[in-house]
C-alpha cells in the first residue's frame, strides 16, 4: 500500500538522524526515526482494526525466535524488580519500554506482511541519501583542519546526556585527531557509526552489482556515485570496523556467486584502490598525514599484540577499550548468569559500579550482562536463523531476475553478518538500527517463503463479525 511505502521511506531516510529529539521526557529523548517506527506500528494496527489489512502469524523459526528475544528481555527484568533499588526498578522499566517499542516494529513488519515491494522505494531513498551524508563526512576532513564552518553538529538528544540514577555523560561528536587529520563522523557521534552507515549503504547497491543481480537503482551513474562516495567516506573514518564490514561484504559475495563475482571484484578493487590512493595523497598534501599509513600501523599493532599492551597507543585506542569492556560484561554476567542483571542495569551491577562504566559498548556484551545466558541464546539464535534463511534464500532464488524482488535477496546474508559483527564492536541492542534491519531482513525472507508457497500462516482478521 502507498501509505506503508511512504512511512517506511520516511523511517529509513530519518534512521541515521539520531542526534535530535522531538520530545523529551525526563532523560528520555524521542528521536525522529523512532517516532516513525511507532507511526508504522500504529498505522498497520489501524489497518488491522478497520479490516483493511489482516495480520498473519507465520509458522517460522524467524518469528518464534524474535518472540523469544522479547520474552527473555521481560524475564531479565525480574532481577531488578525483585530486590532491586528504586533506581534499578525505574531503569529496568524505562529500558524495557524503549526496547519493546523498537522490537515491536520488527514484529509488526512480520505479522502485517510488509512486503519486499513495500520496502523497495524506502531502500532506494536511503541509498540516495547516503550520498549527502557521506559527502558531509568528506567535507569534515579539510573543514576540521582549516577551521571551515559547519564542521560539527550540536546534540539535542537527551539519551546522550544522562542515565537514570547513574553517571552523567557529556557527549559530543568525537573528533579523534592524528596530527592534523581528524577522523570523519558526518552526522554521527563517532567515526565507526559513519563506517557502519557507509557499509550498509554500500550493501544496497554494491552487492547486487558485484553478484550481477537486478539493482534496486536502475541508473548506473547513480549506483557508481553511491559506491564511490561511500567507499571514500568509509576510508576517512579510519575505522577497522569499516574495514571488517567491507571484508565481510566481499567475502559473502564471493561465497554466494564465486564465478560471477570474481571479474567484477577485480575491476572494483582496482578502481577503488586508485580512488583511495588519490584521496590519501590529497589528505597527505593538505594535512601532512597518510591515512593508509595510519591503517597499516593500526592493523600491525593488533596483529603483533602491541594494541593490547597499552591504552595510550594511537593504533589501538578502541581495541583496548572493547577488550576491557567484554571483561566487565563478563563480571556482570557472573552476578546473574541465567537471566542477567536486567534491562539497562549494567551500570547498577557491582561490576558497573566498580569500573564506573554506564553501559557496555557492545551488543553482545550488553546482552550477556543484562539478559544472561538466555539472552545470548535467544539473540544468537535469531541471528543464526536469519543468516541460515538468507543463505537458503539465495540458493532457492537463483540470479534474482524472475520478478520485482530485484537483487534484495542477495543482501540478506550480508546485512545479517553486518548486524552480527557490528555487535562485537558497538552496542545497538536498544536502537532503531538493529530492529529496522531485523524487520527488513525478516520481511524479505518471509515474503519469498510466501511466493514459493512454503510458509504456513494463521490469519488474524477483524471484521463486523469479530476476530477470525
Amino acid at each position: 500500500m502507498t501509505s506503508v511505502k511512504f512511512l517506511l521511506g520516511v523511517t529509513l531516510v530519518l534512521m541515521p538522524w539520531v542526534f535530535f529529539d522531538i520530545l523529551t521526557i525526563g532523560t528520555f529523548g524521542l528521536i525522529l526515526p523512532e517516532a516513525c517506527m511507532m507511526a508504522v506500528i500504529l498505522w498497520l494496527t489501524f489497518l488491522l482494526i478497520t479490516g483493511k489489512r489482516p495480520w498473519h502469524l507465520p509458522q517460522s523459526s524467524v518469528f518464534y525466535l524474535l518472540m523469544g528475544v522479547g520474552v527473555i528481555v521481560g524475564i531479565s527484568a525480574i532481577h531488578p524488580l525483585v530486590g532491586g533499588s528504586y533506581g534499578e526498578i525505574v531503569q529496568a522499566i524505562k529500558t524495557s519500554m524503549h526496547f519493546y517499542a523498537l522490537w515491536a516494529f520488527a514484529a509488526v513488519c512480520i505479522v502485517a506482511r510488509v512486503t519486499t515491494d513495500e520496502w523497495l522505494p524506502a531502500l532506494r531513498l536511503s541509498a540516495i541519501q547516503s550520498i549527502g551524508i557521506a559527502a558531509y563526512g568528506l567535507y569534515q576532513i579539510p573543514a576540521r583542519a582549516f577551521g571551515w564552518p559547519g564542521v560539527c553538529i550540536e546534540i539535542t538528544n537527551a539519551n546522550y546526556a544522562t542515565k537514570i540514577d547513574s553517571f552523567a555523560v557529556d557527549t559530543t561528536q568525537l573528533a579523534l585527531q592524528f596530527g592534523d587529520f581528524f577522523r570523519a563522523t558526518s552526522i554521527f557521534s563517532e567515526p565507526s557509526a559513519l563506517a557502519l552507515y557507509s557499509a550498509t549503504s554500500l550493501s544496497l547497491v554494491a552487492v547486487p552489482w558485484l553478484t550481477g543481480t537486478k539493482p534496486i537503482i536502475a541508473s548506473r551513474a547513480l549506483v557508481a556515485t553511491i559506491i564511490i562516495i561511500n567507499l571514500l567516506a568509509l576510508f576517512v573514518t579510519f575505522s577497522l570496523t569499516g574495514v571488517m564490514l567491507l571484508t565481510i561484504m566481499l567475502a559473502t559475495c564471493l561465497y554466494v556467486h564465486p564465478r560471477r563475482v570474481i571479474n567484477r571484484l577485480i575491476v572494483g578493487v582496482l578502481v577503488a584502490s586508485v580512488g583511495i590512493v588519490a584521496a590519501d595523497f590529497k589528505i597527505q598534501e593538505d594535512v601532512g598525514v597518510s591515512v593508509l599509513d595510519l591503517f597499516g600501523r593500526r592493523i600491525s599493532s593488533i596483529a603483533t599484540g602491541k594494541a593490547a599492551e597499552s591504552e595510550s597507543e594511537i593504533e589501538g585506542e578502541s581495541y583496548t577499550q572493547r577488550t576491557s569492556d567484554y571483561e566487565k560484561s563478563y563480571e556482570a554476567f557472573l552476578e546473574s548468569p541465567v537471566i542477567g542483571v536486567g534491562p539497562g542495569n549494567f551500570s547498577n551491577s557491582d561490576a558497573g559500579r566498580r569500573h564506573s562504566v554506564p553501559y557496555p559498548s557492545t551488543t553482545w556484551g550488553s546482552v550477556l550482562a543484562e539478559q544472561g545466558m538466555l539472552g545470548i541464546l535467544a539473540h544468537g539464535g535469531l541471528m543464526a536463523v536469519l543468516l541460515f534463511a538468507g543463505v537458503q534464500l539465495i540458493r532457492r532464488r537463483g540470479d534474482g531476475t524472475e520478478n520485482t524482488m530485484t537483487g534484495l535477496h542477495v543482501i540478506v546474508p550480508v546485512r545479517v553478518l553486518i548486524l552480527i559483527f557490528v555487535g562485537l564492536t558497538g552496542n545497538n541492542f536498544v536502537s532503531n538500527v538493529l530492529w529496522i534491519d531485523v524487520g527488513l531482513i525478516a520481511s524479505i525472507i518471509l515474503d519469498e517463503g510466501r511466493r514459493q508457497n512454503r510458509l504456513v500462516e494463521h490469519t488474524i482478521r477483524i471484521d463486523k463479525e469479530g476476530t477470525s
